[in-house]
């Protein structure tokens, strides 16, 4: 376990970060499908995957689910749990904590007017307060994972800078830091109910480009017409994210981020 991940608790408990999911399943599709160019549907968190002290043994399963000239795949990640007897035999098991889809693709991500989303955006949100709050809702972000420089939001909407902390600049295995991406969806807390915990449990469609640098941007907005459709169910939000780069190149985008509140 790299050791930056003790730095992602909830409740006092250190867990294996969506954004962890999602690096592994582009490191593993862009070795196959030798592109960078990805497309992540259908995205479900079964279990959250708790990170002990001791070393985990995680797997990640890639099956192939067309024989098209399109190389897609279904994905699986898997914990190995191991359990010891009073009687010193050992059982184990393996738990699926995501699963989903991933595919090659070719299509660009358009150009992001990021000095207009800068204009709508005029509350600014205090960095240490926020962080504060996410703790007092019993997400403590570490050192590691305070990756937000500014943020700003207005109504439903928010957009923040994300800055890779200098120990990890230059991590260059990586294809989206986890901690960039953890980040960006960091943001969303800044639009939903206050004293309310909410986590990431999905993913409609996360599209991405195949580069990123250390400095990005994350601009959130809820989704109103899916929220709508639930009934205006407060225990289940829908958002859609955007990473972009400086110059307003989309690095990512992911349209349906579920969250669940937890109770």
């Amino acid at each position: 376990n790299p050791v930056y991940l003790q730095h992602h608790q909830v409740f006092d408990t250190v867990i294996m970060p969506f954004s962890g999911y999602v690096e592994m399943v582009l490191a593993a599709a862009s070795d196959l499908s030798e592109t960078n160019q990805l497309l992540l549907t259908d995205v479900e968190i079964h279990q959250a995957l708790i990170l002990e002290k001791k070393s985990t043994t995680v797997q990640l399963i890639l099956t192939p689910i067309s024989t098209s000239t399109k190389k897609e795949y279904k994905f699986e990640i898997f914990s190995l749990n191991v359990v010891n007897q009073q009687s010193k035999i050992q059982t184990q098991n393996w738990i699926l904590h995501a699963s989903g889809k991933v595919y090659s693709t070719n299509s660009d991500l358009p150009k992001f007017d990021l000095s207009r989303k800068q204009t709508e955006c005029n509350q600014v949100i205090e960095i240490e307060n926020f962080y504060q709050s996410c703790e007092k809702q019993g997400i403590n972000y570490g050192k590691s994972f305070q990756a937000i420089n500014q943020l700003w939001n207005h109504e439903q909407v928010a957009l923040a800078e994300i800055v890779l902390p200098q120990e990890f600049i230059n991590s260059t295995a990586y294809k989206l830091h986890p901690i960039l991406l953890d980040a960006s969806l960091q943001v969303v807390g800044s639009v939903l109910p206050d004293n309310q915990t909410y986590l990431p449990i999905g993913i409609n469609n996360f599209t991405f480009s195949g580069t990123t640098s250390n400095v990005l941007w994350s601009y959130v907005e809820l989704d109103e017409n899916d929220n709508k459709k639930n009934n205006n169910n407060s225990s289940l939000i829908t958002a859609n994210v955007q990473l972009v780069e400086p110059d307003g190149r989309l690095v990512a985008e992911i349209k349906g981020l579920k969250l669940k509140l937890v109770d």
